[in-house]
């Protein structure tokens, strides 16, 4: 076990941020300051804008874990709920920003919740609306 530990410390530091972009949903959730550190750096957040969206993320957490824990819930079910949390959680940042802030954000929570890096789960289906390049 110990060389497992050993292997996790000499991961090359580049290799770090790849579980916050490839890997969503499982596991790997990022923490609402982490959150909102990537958004003051996409959109150039100001101070104000940081504390008024911090506790948004924090209440969109907290959604989160209580879905996490019920057990009586389908995955299609979970996946609706998760959806409708981080839509709600978007129409709250949303008039906080500038437009130019708006058009950012809009880009990033598309690219990161439809078709991200990985492509596996909670994608759309077969022929489901995907541009065509």
């Amino acid at each position: 076990m110990t060389v497992v530990a050993v292997a996790q410390d000499t991961t090359d530091p580049s290799q770090t941020q790849m579980p916050m972009q490839g890997r969503r949903g499982r596991g790997q959730q990022q923490s609402p300051e982490q959150q909102l550190a990537k958004l003051t750096q996409e959109l150039g957040l100001t101070s104000d804008q940081q504390e008024q969206i911090l506790p948004l993320l924090q209440d969109q957490q907290q959604k989160m874990q209580e879905l996490a824990m019920d057990g009586s819930l389908s995955m299609d079910d979970r996946r609706t709920q998760v959806q409708a949390i981080r839509k709600d959680t978007n129409s709250q940042i949303e008039p906080l920003l500038t437009d130019d802030q708006k058009t950012k954000f809009e880009a990033l929570t598309t690219s990161a919740h439809h078709g991200g890096q990985g492509g596996g789960q909670g994608g759309p289906p077969s022929g489901a609306s995907q541009p065509q390049m």
